[in-house]
């Protein structure tokens, strides 16, 4: 047995009465799902209102857009290096360190009047996730192996994905009705503004989970070391050249990779604004919970996309290639729609159309780009592919923010409508890649 991965202990975790009269404990798969199911939750929280928040404590679009690069930029130079930092110190240790970074965050944000003391919030925040990133995923997956060698994996990860979009949409239904409770709770000196009450329960929802991490699962803590986290950022410039190097060899994946950079950096400026943009354009009338509603719309439309996928794959008769060239053609006509909205039933419909579109497209991206690489390259090109995309995204929350504040939200969505339309046709030079059957 490999020493470097900490032992997991799950006794008397089946469903069993036991003799002493104790509750039996949870399955390692319902765990898996009450983990992931919280840490999500916690997200949906502060979701529908996080650009709302951060415009509330003075900033301007181009502060919006920066801040959210420092959250980005932060993902992106820890992501890779902190991964073989759970395998160092153990997965418990490491995601309590993150939501401890979270945390942090979240209580510096609450405080923060500043743009310096909000960018220290953002660093902490995207640094719990850089660290947060795949660490109970992967211990929980080692803990079913152990019980059941032959368990079926896929369907307790379906299980999973499907408890991750319904935590997201619930939590923001309720993200979206706190501001309107806030108004009425009359306590001035703790909820310093609309959106204050939601950073409290989103930290509420951090100490149940530290709790129940600290109670319910149990791992043997490795001797502790550092060295694979500095060998994990030495080995960044070494990923991120291997994996251009063999898409300079690869058309494909060359070509997969600079569609990730537009996708990221075209969806950033969706994320950052749609929240300012309702408010622009239902001014007065417009209620906390429409974020709330329009959230939940967001995580439902991805999922129904994801679902729906499998139809248009018969419908091209599983052209993967045509798919996607069509799917990012609609996706970029729908940002163009959204950007020409101007009352809130039009901008519903071509928002969460715009995600329908983005939630068809994952399936068939990840067939071309896996079809494409050998199982000994398959993590080195996915980590940088990740990677690719929050660089495409880090430039447009700096860029298309410099260009909401100077211009306007509809022109910051144009651009990122042509940039998604660029993809189409960068795609349109892949080979066509059809479902074996």
């Amino acid at each position: 047995m490999d020493d470097s991965v900490p032992m997991v202990h799950y006794g008397g975790m089946k469903a069993q009465p036991r003799s002493n009269g104790v509750p039996p404990r949870l399955s390692t798969q319902g765990l898996f799902i009450l983990n992931q199911g919280i840490h999500w939750s916690i997200v949906g929280v502060i979701f529908p209102v996080l650009s709302l928040a951060i415009l509330a404590k003075g900033m301007n679009y181009f502060q919006l857009g920066i801040l959210m690069a420092v959250y980005s930029g932060a993902t992106v130079v820890l992501e890779l290096p902190t991964g073989g930092l759970a395998d160092s110190l153990g997965r418990k240790t490491v995601y309590l360190s993150a939501l401890c970074c979270m945390a942090a965050g979240a209580l510096v944000f609450y405080a923060a009047r500043s743009f310096t003391g909000i960018a220290v919030a953002f660093l902490f925040l995207g640094t719990g996730r850089a660290l947060a990133s795949g660490t109970m995923d992967a211990h929980f997956i080692d803990a079913l192996y152990a019980e059941n060698p032959e368990v079926d994996l896929q369907r307790v990860m379906a299980k999973v994905h499907a408890a991750v979009p319904v935590s997201l949409g619930l939590f923001s239904l309720l993200g979206g009705y706190l501001p309107d409770l806030s108004e009425g709770l009359g306590v001035p000196w703790l909820l310093r503004d609309a959106y204050s009450l939601n950073v409290l329960v989103m930290l509420s929802l951090m100490v149940i989970q530290m709790l129940l991490t600290l109670t319910l699962i149990h791992e043997s803590r490795p001797r502790p070391g550092l060295q694979q986290l500095s060998e994990g950022f030495k080995a960044v410039p070494r990923i991120i050249v291997s994996a251009l190097e063999l898409g300079l060899k690869n058309k494909a994946i060359l070509l997969l990779l600079i569609g990730g950079f537009l996708w990221g950096f075209s969806i950033s400026g969706l994320e950052q604004f749609w929240q300012p943009r309702v408010q622009e354009i239902g001014s007065d009338e417009v209620h906390s919970r429409v974020f709330g509603f329009l959230a939940a719309g967001y995580f439902v439309a991805a999922a129904a996309g994801s679902l729906v996928s499998g139809l248009v794959g018969r419908l091209t008769k599983g052209n993967y290639t045509l798919m996607l060239v069509l799917i990012r053609a609609a996706m970029a006509a729908g940002l163009v729609l959204l950007a020409r909205s101007r009352g809130l039933p039009g901008f519903s419909v071509f928002y969460i159309g715009t995600f329908f579109f983005n939630g068809m497209a994952n399936s068939p991206e990840s067939a071309v780009l896996n079809r494409e690489v050998s199982s000994d390259r398959r993590s080195t090109v996915l980590s940088v592919a990740s990677l690719i995309m929050q660089f495409g995204g880090l430039g447009g929350s700096v860029i298309l923010g410099f260009l909401a504040r100077t211009y306007s939200i509809p022109l910051v969505w144009t651009v990122s409508g042509a940039a998604l339309f660029i993809s189409a046709l960068v795609y349109l030079g892949l080979p066509s890649a059809r479902r074996k059957d």
